[in-house]
């Protein structure tokens, strides 16, 4: 996936072409669903601020971004940690953004053939090439704001032998896990 450019100017430009007139957008935030998510929305609010976003963070407690969540009733934007407890790009993308999904606020035609495809091809190839035209669809019309890949380290022993994986997948079972001693 290619980097999102950060460019406070092309982001005006959008913003005038979009036909925004200064309506007031809300980031709804808990403090702890993330790490810094309450510290991130500030930062964030003020980038758009910058750019002539009129923006309004919200701290909301835990329980009620769950009932929002789902209810689908947030008034702005939320954070959202879309990963797949199966590590398969299924269990993020058409999961969550498929008709019906938990986060289903967004159509495009092609992203909903190519996910119903996807979900049922056993050839792998085809399957990589379906789900990476989805995720060109989705930095085309962004239903999501990518904002960070968090990055995951762990301290381990020298007599620990576990690989991580690249996702927040933590896997200790015996094949992944030894003892030396």
């Amino acid at each position: 996936m290619p980097p999102l450019e950060y460019n406070p100017s092309k982001a005006k430009d959008k913003l005038r072409q979009a036909g925004y007139n200064n309506e007031e957008i809300y980031i709804e935030t808990t403090q702890g669903y993330l790490a810094n998510d309450r510290q991130m929305s500030e930062a964030i609010a003020q980038m758009w601020k910058d750019v002539g976003v009129n923006v309004k963070v919200e701290l909301i407690e835990y329980s009620v971004r769950a009932q929002k969540n789902r209810d689908k009733t947030f008034k702005g934007l939320w954070w959202s940690d879309p990963t797949s407890t199966l590590g398969d790009p299924d269990g993020m993308m058409w999961r969550l953004l498929g008709p019906g999904g938990p986060q289903d606020y967004w159509r495009h035609p092609r992203f909903d053939e190519l996910g119903n495809l996807a979900r049922y091809e056993l050839d792998q190839e085809k399957r990589r090439q379906y789900y990476r035209e989805m995720v060109m669809i989705f930095l085309e019309h962004l239903p999501w704001i990518p904002v960070l890949q968090p990055y995951e380290s762990y301290g381990v022993a020298n007599y620990v032998e576990w690989k991580p994986y690249q996702n927040q997948y933590f896997d200790v079972r015996r094949y992944n896990l030894k003892l030396i001693r």
